[in-house]
């Protein structure tokens, strides 16, 4: 964190979770994403009161899940093909938060070392004061005002409560959401596929996000070769990895059908 990166123009749309999961629902692969937009709002399939309702949240969806093919079209044949819904929740809530680099960052550098030290509540005053630090030490693009550091805040704890990382109001506490075999599966294949190898892997600072450290994420991978899902082989530091299939809609596939 020794360089300038975060914009003012933060997501405050918070999780969207159940608008994205009608998106994924209609989605119609064959078409563009400009065309699926343009449905999306001239049929209004989210029910909502404005055409401009629509296109924000379309425009929050493009910037989450539109930037790699294969990711959208995994997401979109889980969602059309019966993949249970705490596990696309999770990865929905993995790309999203992959999406925004200072929600990602908030989680990883915040909000995982309280939990690791065994602080499970956390204030929004502490969030507020460790933002206002990265804003004094000039890690955003320009300064931040007081009032648009609390307007910021105020929409990251929003957006980590509909994720169910964060639970109440002005305490928060800190909630590690459980993360079903498949989910993690397809995450560590994805990761792969980002060029990690299995030590990488399994250190990855990804996993922060599920606040889990690399003796729980060994256990995730254990349990999820127990399920068929993929291979793991662990002697001393080499650790291999292995799945059924490389490329992510493939794996997908295999996974509803399993």
């Amino acid at each position: 964190m020794d360089e300038k990166k975060y914009a003012t123009k933060v997501n405050k749309s918070g999780a969207l979770l159940h608008d994205t999961k009608t998106i994924l629902s209609y989605w119609d692969l064959s078409k563009s994403i400009k065309e699926n937009n343009e449905y999306m709002i001239n049929e209004n399939v989210l029910n909502k009161l404005s055409r401009v309702q629509i296109k924000n949240i379309s425009l929050y969806f493009n910037q989450r899940y539109c930037n790699d093919e294969s990711v959208l079209k995994s997401l979109v044949y889980f969602a059309q093909n019966g993949f249970p819904s705490q596990s696309l929740d999770r990865l929905l809530y993995f790309f999203a938060m992959r999406s925004d680099l200072f929600l990602h960052d908030v989680v990883i550098d915040i909000i995982y070392p309280y939990y690791i030290d065994g602080k499970y509540e956390i204030y929004k005053d502490d969030i507020f004061n460790r933002i206002q630090k990265w804003v004094n030490d000039g890690l955003t693009t320009k300064s931040w005002s007081y009032s648009t550091t609390k307007r910021v805040t105020e929409g990251i704890s929003s957006t980590l409560r509909d994720y169910g990382i964060l639970k109440g109001k002005q305490k928060k506490r800190i909630e590690p959401t459980f993360l079903p075999n498949d989910a993690f599966s397809f995450i560590a294949l994805y990761l792969s596929n980002q060029g990690l190898s299995g030590k990488q892997n399994l250190n990855s600072i990804e996993w922060k996000l599920f606040l889990m450290d690399p003796f729980s994420v060994e256990r995730f991978f254990m349990d999820s070769q127990q399920d068929n899902l993929l291979h793991y082989q662990a002697a001393g530091d080499v650790i291999r990895i292995e799945f059924p299939y490389q490329k992510l809609e493939e794996y997908a596939q295999y996974v509803i059908e399993k």
